[in-house]
């Protein structure tokens, strides 16, 4: 019989390392108040403490082999704790551990925990193949690909209080019926406020009281969410500033779990799914107005008011939107999401200081592994500013590390559409920097780099009304160079191509007001 010495087994990649440590520090130092969780356990005495954790790849002995400690530890887990990232779900090795473990362990738990990769990436650009498949006794993958619902420790995500509280549940063996009516009572009796504790806890309860009826469908409103969103997208009369699509969607999700409990939430989901943009911002503003007059503890909470506010106004009023953005970021700069569209409607504005300052605040505080797309945004921010105020060498520096950024995991995850999305920019931003050294032979390299990864983007999706624009910019940049180079013919062809295919997208959506700009220019 096996001896189970390890509370669970901590499976990574390599580049989550950083990511690993620190939740193996978080879990093994979580103390476990027995009696305010309540008794009989579930699944049979809980633990004073989730320790110890086994974290692969820092854990073996020298001269040992590596196959067979690894197998041990395997054998001697009670769980295992998989950290989701584009290097996770290429890693041969993390593949290899999470089988042998469905393999040999079905009864044992598999917990998934999101530390890197882009917002909203497809679970097959997080986990590998044999957490997204059955495995049978034998080893074999199933046909029938899995349903998977992963905390996730980012601030995009859960952020790492909750994200860690999930986990946390599982491990426990917790049922939602037995600590919600635990939590209820501490609120009543607003103990969780004074103690850390509770405080964290209660993250967990949130989640687990909530998730029996959040999960039975989920699948039917994460696709009615995605069609609203698409929807508002492809609407709105002003281009959106870059990562504001993605806020969008945080505040669309946020309102669709908030409207079972908040009838205003639940106003302004009804408002938006009416397309009136308006009238939905005007009742978020509202609700942050009256979370800032009673400040006290609730910044952080007014804080995400704002931003949902923001998100939604910025739809049809970009300087709305930079106010809120603003406001938010004042009560929350620890907000590395909220500050980065801060930044990016700051520097639209021309407010070139308080951009600057956003940016820095979010390449501060930002986490590799974890924040990877707000850093290479925050960076590319600051190479914007830095070239509005001349400082070409230093902008370029600053492209170069946003560039470093997307370059891994674009690289790792090549069928990542939005991390291919970001490398694309990068190069254009390193030919308008090399354009205005005079480089342009250099330039028209980086233009026609962003050129292919355009093009595959677009032959992959010719659907995405996005993409086309994208390659539109891109012909129109190589179009710039050649007309400097002197070579008419081809600056002809390269500005017709960006003709047509913004001439198709103004057809097609004649409502678009950023489509006829664009058309215009």
């Amino acid at each position: 019989m096996v001896t189970l010495r390890y509370r669970a087994f901590l499976s990574y990649s390599h580049t989550t390392s950083g990511a690993a440590a620190r939740v193996q520090k978080r879990l093994e130092a979580f103390v476990i108040d027995k009696d305010w969780i309540g008794r009989p356990a579930p699944i049979g005495p809980i633990p004073d403490r989730l320790y110890p954790i086994f974290r692969d790849r820092n854990d073996f002995s020298a001269g040992e082999d590596l196959e067979k400690q690894t197998r041990d530890a395997l054998d001697a887990s009670a769980a295992m704790v998989l950290l989701g990232s584009p290097g996770a779900a290429a890693s041969r090795y993390v593949n290899l551990e999470v089988r042998y473990f469905r393999q040999h362990y079905p009864d044992r738990p598999v917990i998934p925990l999101i530390v890197g990769g882009r917002r909203n990436a497809a679970m097959a650009s997080l986990f590998p193949p044999a957490y997204r498949w059955e495995v049978d006794a034998e080893g074999r993958l199933g046909t029938t690909e899995l349903t998977i619902t992963a905390a996730d420790e980012r601030s995009s995500g859960d952020g790492p209080q909750l994200g860690l509280a999930k986990v946390i549940a599982r491990l426990l063996g917790l049922h939602s019926d037995i600590v919600f009516k635990r939590v209820k009572r501490t609120l009543d009796e607003q103990a969780f406020v004074r103690n850390a504790m509770i405080a964290t806890i209660l993250a967990l309860v949130v989640f687990v009281g909530g998730l029996g009826l959040w999960g039975l469908d989920l699948s039917r409103k994460n696709a009615e969410n995605d069609v609203l969103i698409k929807r508002l997208v492809s609407t709105a009369p002003v281009q959106l500033a870059p990562g504001q699509e993605q806020s969008l969607t945080q505040t669309i999700t946020a309102l669709a779990s908030g409207a079972r409990t908040d009838p205003r939430q639940a106003q302004a989901l009804a408002l938006l799914r009416e397309g009136k943009t308006q009238e939905a911002a005007a009742l978020l503003l509202a609700v942050a107005e009256t979370g800032e007059a009673n400040i006290g503890a609730e910044k952080k909470r007014t804080a995400e008011a704002y931003r949902q506010a923001a998100s939604i106004a910025g739809l049809r009023d970009p300087k709305q939107a930079r106010a809120l953005y603003a406001k938010a970021a004042g009560l929350d700069p620890d907000d590395i999401d909220g500050m980065r569209l801060h930044g990016e409607f700051e520097r639209d504005a021309g407010n070139l200081p308080e951009a600057d300052r956003a940016f820095r605040q979010v390449i501060a505080i930002g986490q590799a592994g974890r924040d990877d797309d707000a850093l290479i945004w925050a960076n590319f921010g600051m190479g914007d500013v830095l070239t509005a105020r001349g400082d070409v060498a230093a902008a370029q520096a600053a492209f170069i590390r946003g560039g470093a950024i997307a370059e891994r995991p674009a690289k790792g995850d090549p069928g990542n559409a939005g991390w291919q999305r970001d490398l694309s920019v990068f190069f254009n931003k390193i030919g308008d920097v090399l354009v205005a050294q005079g480089k342009g032979d250099e330039a028209m390299k980086a233009y026609r780099d962003s050129l292919a990864i355009r093009e595959r983007l677009t032959k992959d999706d010719p659907g995405n009304a996005g993409w086309r624009r994208d390659l539109s910019i891109s012909f129109n940049k190589i179009g710039d160079v050649l007309v400097a180079q002197g070579k008419g013919d081809g600056a002809l062809k390269a500005y017709r191509d960006s003709l047509a295919i913004a001439e198709r997208l103004a057809e097609n959506d004649p409502g678009n007001a950023g489509w006829q700009r664009d058309l215009s220019v």
